[in-house]
C-alpha cells in the first residue's frame, strides 16, 4: 500500500542567486498567469538583478512512497533522528576504496549531478561486505554532503547502484559514465535523461514576445486550495496516479509542445533504490552515533534483486511496466 498526497499549490520564494544575475525570466505561460513574480509583481520579460525576491507558484503532484513505517532512533529537544524508507550492488572490491572526485550539479531542474573538475570537493569511502551472485552489498561512508554523492561516486567508479533509474540508465552511454564524461557529452546526456527518465518534464520556452510598455496588471491571488484540489482531510478516496495524470489545476503545456506523458502507478520496485542511511554521527557536535535496522536488501538470502537483469538492466535502466490489475 502506498499513501497518496493530493495535489496542492506551493509557492516557492527565494532570493536571486548569483548564477541567475543578468539572466531573463522566460516561462511565458507562468508569467501571463501570474505564477512567477519578482519582488511581488508580475515578472514580464525581466532580467534578474541582485537582491531580487522571486516567487514561483506550482501545482505539486507528489510521487508515491512506500507505506513502510518510520522508526524514531533518537528524539530530543533539538534533534530528531529517524529511519525512513528509501524514496547497490554489483561486484566490487572487498578492500577499502576512496573516491575524492568533485561533484557538480549539471541540471538543477532535473536534479542531475556528475563528476566534474568544476564541481565541489567530495570524499566517499566504500567497502564491499558481501556478494550474492547478482549484486554486491557495500558500506558507504561519505565525508562530505554533496547532493547524490554516493550515487555519483559509485557511477564514476563503474559500479552504480543496481536499481538506480537515474545513474544506472543507458542515457549515460554504454559505460554509464564510468571514469567521467566531458561537458559536450553531458549536455547530450541531459537531453536523453529528460526524454527517458523524466518524460513529463516540459522543455523551456525558446523565445518570448517583447514586453509591452504599459504597467502589467497585478498578479492574481492564489488560494491555498484552488478549484480542482481537495483538502488533505477530505473523506473522498484519493485518485490513483494514473487517474490524476491530467490535472485541471496545472497549467497547460507551452505553445508548440506536447502535454506531459501520463504517469502510471509505479511498480513496488520503483518506490526506492538500494541505498539506506544505516548509521549517523556528528562527532564534532557531540551527536550520535544513531543506528537504524538494516534494510531488507542487506539481509542474507535477499532475492529482491533477481528481477534486475531481465526487467531493469536489459531495458536500459527502466523498469518494465507494472502488470495491469486483474478484473474483479
Amino acid at each position: 500500500m502506498a499513501p497518496i498526497v493530493r495535489p496542492y499549490w506551493y509557492v516557492h520564494k527565494t532570493n536571486a542567486k548569483g548564477r541567475w544575475l543578468g539572466r531573463t525570466v522566460l516561462d511565458r505561460t507562468a508569467i501571463e498567469t501570474g505564477r512567477i513574480t519578482v519582488n511581488g509583481r508580475r515578472a514580464t520579460l525581466y532580467v534578474v538583478r541582485n537582491a531580487d525576491i522571486l516567487a514561483h507558484a506550482t501545482h505539486r503532484h507528489e510521487p508515491l512512497v512506500t507505506a513502510d513505517p518510520l522508526r524514531i532512533l533518537h528524539d530530543a529537544d533539538d534533534l530528531l533522528v529517524i529511519d525512513k524508507p528509501a524514496s547497490i550492488p554489483v561486484c566490487f572490491a572487498s578492500d577499502l576504496i576512496v573516491c575524492i572526485e568533485p561533484i557538480l550539479t549539471t541540471s538543477h531542474k532535473l536534479g542531475v549531478n556528475m563528476v566534474s573538475p568544476r564541481g565541489k570537493p567530495c570524499r566517499t569511502e566504500f567497502r564491499r561486505l558481501s556478494y550474492n551472485g547478482i549484486t554486491s552489498l557495500l558500506e558507504c561512508i561519505p565525508h562530505t554532503g554533496r547532493t547524490h554523492q554516493i550515487r555519483v561516486h559509485l557511477q564514476f567508479l563503474g559500479h552504480p547502484i543496481a536499481n538506480d533509474p537515474l545513474y544506472c540508465c543507458d542515457a549515460w552511454g554504454p559505460d554509464l559514465a564510468r571514469g567521467g564524461i566531458d561537458d559536450e557529452t553531458a549536455q547530450a546526456v541531459l537531453v536523453r535523461i529528460r526524454e527517458n527518465v523524466f518524460p513529463h518534464a516540459a522543455p523551456s520556452a525558446a523565445s518570448l514576445e517583447p514586453p509591452s510598455n504599459s504597467d502589467p496588471p497585478p498578479p492574481p491571488t492564489l488560494s491555498p486550495q484552488p478549484a480542482g484540489c481537495q483538502p488533505l482531510a477530505s473523506p473522498q478516496p484519493a485518485p490513483s496516479a494514473a487517474a490524476a495524470a491530467v490535472c485541471p489545476s496545472c497549467p497547460p503545456p507551452l505553445a508548440g509542445t506536447s502535454p506531459p506523458a501520463p504517469r502510471a502507478d509505479p511498480r513496488p520496485e520503483q518506490l526506492g533504490i538500494y541505498l539506506h542511511a544505516w548509521r549517523y554521527a556528528a562527532p564534532a557536535a557531540g551527536l550520535g552515533p544513531f543506528e537504524a535496522a538494516p534494510p531488507a536488501f542487506a539481509h542474507p538470502g535477499f532475492t529482491g534483486d533477481a528481477a534486475l537483469p531481465d526487467e531493469f538492466w536489459a531495458r536500459g535502466g527502466r523498469w518494465a511496466p507494472a502488470p495491469a490489475p486483474e478484473e474483479a
